[in-house]
Parts: C-alpha cells; sequence; structure tokens
C-alpha cells in the first residue's frame, strides 16, 4: 500500500520565511504611516499645504512646512531601509515647532 501526499499543499522553510518577511515589512510600514499620522493627519497636512498655496503661512511657518515635508521623507527612507537590511529602524526626531503649526490648523 503506497501513501500519496499532495506535495503543493507542504509549507517550506522558504515559505514561511519569505511571509514572515512580508509580515514584518508591513508592520515596519504601518507604524511609519501611523506615526506620521499621529502628529501629521492628511486634513492637516492639506490645510497647511492649501495655506501654503495662497501664501497664507508666515516665514517661519513655512519653514516648519518645509523640515515636515522633509521629516515624512526620512520617515519613510527610514522605513524603507529597515526593511531593506532588516534592521530595527531608527526614527527621525520631529521637527521643531511641528506641534505648533499642527495646532494651528
Amino acid at each position: 500500500m503506497s501513501i500519496e501526499m499532495d506535495m503543493s499543499k507542504l509549507v517550506t522553510a522558504d515559505a514561511k520565511a519569505t511571509e514572515a518577511k512580508a509580515m514584518r515589512a508591513r508592520a515596519i510600514k504601518d507604524t511609519c504611516a501611523t506615526r506620521i499620522a499621529a502628529i501629521l493627519d492628511a486634513n492637516t497636512m492639506a490645510n497647511i499645504q492649501s495655506a501654503a498655496i495662497i501664501d497664507a503661512l508666515t516665514t517661519e511657518q513655512m519653514e516648519t512646512f518645509r523640515s515636515a515635508q522633509q521629516w515624512i521623507s526620512a520617515m519613510l527612507s527610514t522605513a524603507r531601509h529597515a526593511i531593506s537590511e532588516e534592521i530595527a529602524p531608527d526614527w527621525p526626531k520631529i521637527p521643531e515647532g511641528l506641534h505648533d503649526l499642527v495646532a494651528e490648523f
């Protein structure tokens, strides 16, 4: 008597590792998005962008807004680097004055 096994349903160590890597990447991306949104949600960002477009920001506010955009870019780069190098992310600091700017909008 022979027993036949359906090998297509076999979960390999490589498949488990690939799934774990994908789950880790998703977790890092989610953490990055959560950290950004906790400081600067989409509505607030749209309000600040609108004010910038119509030249309604002070020079100081505009500098803070630029710093916020650079911070978001750094956050995304940090997440990508942590995923590709398989290391813990070292999140960049929140720009000085951003909390105050967000509170105004």
